[in-house]
């Protein structure tokens, strides 16, 4: 087969707010897609949203305040301010590539695509901080993912997910 099915639901995962690589990796793993498949895909579809993202956002808010959701967004946006501002302050381009390099969620492409807005970053280098920062949080996560795995599997004999249901159970 071509194209895995499991590939193409990481990679509509991996565009998912809150959600995107962090929970599209774990997914692929666990499914038993081939794990360098699993990588690429969750990150290459989670940076091309960067740019789209970064350009996007300025229209994108402004119609959001004329609707019925002014209230929930205006609660996202200060909490993004909070959780972004320390970082990209003190460090700037740093900064925004190590809050999107956290691998938990709320860091990711679309917080941080956010906080570059916020805080008036050059779209240019704010791009290049959030898709290295997506790279970083998605090795994070596909290591600590795989050998978490693995250590479940073979030392508790335990097998959470599909990609290692081998035979390493005792017998």
């Amino acid at each position: 087969m071509l194209l895995d099915n499991h590939l193409v639901v990481v990679a509509v995962i991996s565009v998912l707010p809150f959600v995107e690589l962090r929970g599209a990796i774990p997914y692929g793993l666990c499914v038993g897609a081939n794990p360098v498949g699993v990588f690429m895909v969750a990150a290459i579809m989670n940076i091309l949203l960067v740019p789209i993202l970064v350009v996007s956002l300025e229209s994108a808010y402004r119609w959001v305040l004329g609707t019925r959701l002014a209230n929930l967004c205006e609660f996202y946006v200060n909490r993004t301010r909070r959780a972004a501002n320390p970082y990209v302050d003190r460090y700037g381009f740093l900064g925004l590539l190590i809050f999107v390099a956290i691998p938990l969620p709320g860091t990711g492409a679309y917080t941080g695509s956010l906080a570059a807005f916020l805080m008036g970053l050059d779209r240019r280098r704010s791009t290049l901080a959030i898709s290295l920062g997506v790279l970083l949080a998605g090795t994070m996560v596909f290591i600590i993912t795989y050998l978490g795995i693995g250590f479940l599997s073979y030392f508790l004999h335990l097998t959470p997910c599909k990609a290692f249901n081998t035979q390493l159970s005792p017998g």
